[in-house]
């Protein structure tokens, strides 16, 4: 690409001061960047430098507001994008280096934790993957002990180290070809589909287009990313291609998928099943495939049968009703248990190592707990675990306690669509939805129907059924321990 990357004309940017008064702090601002250039701002401490650099991005810090001019990237209209797109091209095709690096990392978590964040939330790769990018990224940037220093916390390396490890963060990135796809433009579709369906192509560039043909959806993509869920041998790619299916409403998806719904892993089953239940057809028809036979029901996980529950179709509710017996509890009955459960695991204290296997496969895809596990529910590691009748309720009973931003909501569009998750984030324009199969799903407020707020948690109840009395104590000996095991 040639000429002017980024042109910024008469960018104007206010601060409310009171309610309604705003006063301005950047007037008239222009400047270029060329590709392959550098541009350097320079101005007196509070001059404005960081409120122009965060409103290149369409961004603007609380109390602040970007009211006038115009920013193009790469032939886009950045303030002219709605929340949807702007989450689109932010720390992929563009990011932000903060100039206070030891003021801008979190100093409770460790470095990687840190660098690898946004792909880990874009799902452009695995935390693996993501971390052995990031060893690879602190190699080239000539940090020391690249292998170790991830491991360390922000006030365990030197303040230059810092900055180089902020620009790791910045080296996740994409390209044109990202920001064409974004525009629908019919050449970067064409090539977007070639590298996606290239198994010798890199890894995180197919898995960002993917993730991008989930966000701006073509007709053109469903063979391919059908062909990519029954040919990839991976797992990543595959997650990615199921969640890029659910915005398109077309009969080819579900044939597919029940085909090959067995033969997934639990993780894939996961994402796979919430791709089904979003729509009454596929919900049916993935019923109707257990009433047959073809599928068994205890494939059909619990985060799937209550999304199942939301639709309105008598005969997925024909059909719930027959294979899947009610799984609400009343609250006396669960009070019994936990009160049980206490006594049990108060009298015989388990095995913290085998309860370490059990948060894995149970409780890992989505919280964190001493660095590892998942993003989508609260990080445990800070939780108050020593309390056991707290972490029993709200195992048991999750709805009975719901912290604050983990209630679930409801969200039907206007072509039949269903979501259920988190409110990650919302304006005028957009919503965004992060569900139990981890990924975030953004709607634009024009195809929305209903949001509602369902009063319950996301996670579901029953996660202990099917748990002996002594992998619950092995559990829950894990969950309370002080500090990480080693393996």
């Amino acid at each position: 690409m040639t000429g002017k990357f980024l042109e910024v004309r008469d960018l104007c940017v206010a601060a409310r001061l009171q309610k309604s008064t705003l006063t301005p702090i950047v007037r008239n601002v222009s400047f270029a960047i060329e590709t392959g250039k550098v541009v350097a701002l320079i101005g007196e401490s509070g001059s404005g430098k960081t409120t122009i650099s965060l409103a290149c991005m369409g961004y603007a810090r609380p109390g602040c507001v970007i009211t006038g001019g115009s920013v193009r990237l790469d032939d886009i209209e950045v303030l002219e994008l709605d929340l949807l797109e702007r989450r689109r091209f932010r720390g992929t095709d563009v990011s932000y280096v903060a100039q206070s690096a030891a003021a801008s990392f979190n100093a409770a978590l460790t470095i990687t934790r840190q660098v690898t964040e946004t792909p880990l939330i874009k799902n452009l790769m695995s935390a693996d993957e993501a971390t052995e990018k990031a060893v690879s990224l602190y190699r080239e940037l000539d940090l020391p002990e690249p292998e170790a220093i991830g491991r360390r916390y922000p006030h365990q390396v030197s303040g230059g180290q810092l900055q180089r490890l902020m620009a790791a963060m910045a080296r996740h990135g994409g390209g044109s070809l990202a920001l064409g796809l974004r525009r629908g433009d019919a050449k970067s579709l064409d090539k977007a589909l070639r590298v996606i369906a290239d198994v010798k192509a890199d890894k995180v560039v197919r898995l960002q287009y993917t993730e991008i043909l989930g966000e701006v959806p073509s007709s053109r993509a469903i063979p391919v990313l059908l062909g990519i869920m029954k040919s990839e041998p991976g797992s990543d790619l595959k997650r990615a291609t199921l969640g890029a299916l659910k915005p398109y409403n077309d009969q080819r998806i579900a044939d597919e998928v029940l085909a090959v719904y067995g033969q997934l892993t639990d993780g894939l089953r996961k994402v796979a099943g919430t791709l089904l239940a979003g729509r009454p057809a596929s919900a049916a028809a993935m019923l109707q495939a257990v009433d047959d036979g073809k599928l068994s029901a205890g494939l059909v996980s619990a985060e799937v049968i209550s999304l199942l529950r939301t639709h309105r179709d008598e005969r997925v509710g024909q059909l719930l009703a027959k294979h899947f017996t009610d799984s609400e509890t009343d609250a006396a009955t669960l009070e019994h248990e936990i009160r049980r459960l206490a006594k049990v695991v108060t009298a015989e204290p388990g095995s913290p190592y085998e309860g370490k296997k059990l948060f894995t496969t149970s409780c890992a895809a989505c919280h964190r707990l001493f660095d590892q596990g998942g993003q989508i529910g609260p990080d445990l590691t800070a939780y108050q675990r020593d309390d056991l009748d707290t972490m029993l309720l709200n195992i048991i009973n999750p709805s009975a306690e719901i912290r604050e931003g983990y209630e679930n909501f409801l969200l039907t569009t206007k072509d039949g669509r269903l979501a259920s998750g988190f409110l990650i984030e919302q304006d005028n324009r957009s919503v965004v939805l992060r569900g139990l199969d981890g990924q975030d799903v953004t709607f634009a407020r024009e195809a929305i129907r209903k949001l509602n707020a369902q009063g319950l948690s996301l996670m579901p109840g029953g996660l202990l059924a099917g748990y002996s009395d002594g992998q619950i104590c092995d559990l829950m000996a894990y969950l309370r321990s002080s500090q990480p095991l080693n393996n």
